[in-house]
């Protein structure tokens, strides 16, 4: 898996995940339930399929398992920190509508 570091690979791991985020964000509408699966299912994409489709086309290729774990570990910690500000905001946004005179 080190050897995926190196090559961009990484580099391009991390870029679909920090654009999936606030694209499925802003397509989800303005339900904030809706925004937030929408944009954890965007940038989580389906590595099963993308294992499933390359170990049929490339079978000799030996990183294709390893690069799906890589992906799965790099949108679990970028998706982590996401859901951490959107629970913050969460809890701001309750505490201002809290203050707000009926």
């Amino acid at each position: 898996m080190i050897s995926l570091v190196g090559n961009g690979t990484l580099a391009a791991i991390t870029g679909f995940v920090v654009i999936g985020l606030p694209v499925g964000h802003v397509i989800g509408g303005p339900e904030p339930n809706n925004r937030l699966t929408l944009a954890l299912f965007t940038a989580a994409r389906n590595p099963g399929i993308a294992v499933t489709k390359a170990t049929t086309n490339f079978p000799l290729k030996k990183l294709v398992l390893l690069t799906a774990l890589l992906y799965l570990l790099v949108n679990a910690l970028i998706s982590s920190a996401y859901l951490s500000y959107q629970r913050k905001a969460e809890c701001r946004r309750r505490t201002n509508l809290a203050n707000v005179p009926a």
